[in-house]
């Protein structure tokens, strides 16, 4: 959608615009006295029922099996036993790619609820795009969190430490990429944590004026992107010596 279209006054003052040439004979008939009046009713409601459906839930099923199978693929690589090799073990053991999927799948999902809305506009909406991005994922994380290192105080293990603080505050990953925590899969939270919260300020409006490009801009952008994303990678290697 054209850059202009996010706005909500654009959108009713662009719908005005494309309805106004043809309801000269639709204004006569209805005895109304100002065209105006009728083209910003017929827009209004047009606009109401667009939030309305942007209100509703988003269900994408081909998605969720999607998100199924790469799931079977993460559980098969923890759960199979590594000692024998078999015609599936390189698969198996490729399942960073099946992370790499999930990152992709809540970047479009993030884009695709959010990528016409103005979250930016005022404080009110971005604090609301927080709190409905991040609270419940932090909430029910933390709760896991919480609920293994008391299992792991009641074994007697010691877990009164730095570690779990910057475990629970999702920090630890990104001082210390060792999956040490008491619940070790919140790595993957702490990763995504920062993407969520420079999307309304800088991803969203960055592919907003993106969209506006040809195709084959977008292609040369995607690529550019991609190579980004792999350089601090390879620079992280290099500095450390080893993978």
């Amino acid at each position: 959608q054209n850059l202009e279209l996010a706005n909500p006054r654009s959108r009713l003052q662009t719908c005005m615009a494309q309805a106004s040439h043809d309801t000269s004979s639709e204004v006569s008939s209805a005895g109304i006295t100002s065209e105006s009046q009728l083209l910003e009713s017929t827009c209004t409601v047009q606009e109401s029922i667009s939030e309305a459906k942007r209100g509703q839930r988003l269900d994408f099923p081909h998605l969720t099996g999607i998100r199924t199978l790469i799931a079977l693929w993460i559980v098969c690589h923890h759960m199979l036993p590594m000692g024998t090799s078999t015609l599936l073990s390189p698969f198996i053991m490729r399942v960073d790619v099946s992370v790499e999927l999930f990152m992709m799948l809540s970047g479009f999902v993030t884009q695709h609820a959010y990528g016409t809305r103005d979250l930016s506009s005022s404080t009110g909406s971005l604090l609301q795009f927080y709190v409905r991005r991040l609270g419940r994922v932090l909430l029910v994380a933390q709760v896991a969190m919480l609920g293994s290192i008391g299992f792991l105080w009641y074994a007697g293990v010691n877990v009164l430490t730095s570690t779990s603080l910057g475990c629970l505050l999702f920090a630890k990953p990104w001082l210390d990429p060792e999956p040490d925590c008491p619940n070790s899969p919140t790595w993957f939270i702490g990763s995504l944590i920062p993407a969520w919260i420079l999307y309304p300020l800088i991803i969203q409006p960055f592919l907003e004026a993106w969209a506006l490009l040809r195709p084959g801009r977008l292609v040369f952008a995607a690529l550019f992107f991609w190579v980004s994303s792999v350089i601090p990678q390879l620079l992280l290697m290099a500095c450390r010596g080893h993978w």
